[in-house]
């Protein structure tokens, strides 16, 4: 009768630590998707107004190579952040 009990105690027991797994893991992707986010749309800002900025490296660079990736850099960058708040795509019913 003793063992039964210690069996149910041991089985709701990792049950938790499996919640906990999950909740940790969900804790861990949005924490790296908002902080790609933040260097991917730190590259487009640097990109978009280095004109502004005066960066000289930035200035070297073909404009119409500069303006393209700073705005797929801005979009994916926008996307990282929706994820990264959102959490679509990895959370799960716990």
């Amino acid at each position: 009768m003793l063992y039964c009990r210690f069996q149910k105690v041991l089985a709701m027991e990792e049950r938790n630590f499996g919640k906990q797994k999950r909740s940790n893991r969900v804790t861990l992707q949005t924490v790296s998707d908002i902080t790609r986010a933040i260097i991917i749309l730190g590259v487009a800002i640097v990109l978009l107004f280095g004109s502004f900025l005066k960066i000289q490296f930035v200035l070297q660079i073909d404009s119409l190579l500069r303006y393209g990736f700073g705005g797929i850099s801005l979009l994916y960058g926008g996307f990282r952040l929706y994820r990264g708040i959102t959490g679509d795509g990895f959370r799960e019913e716990m």
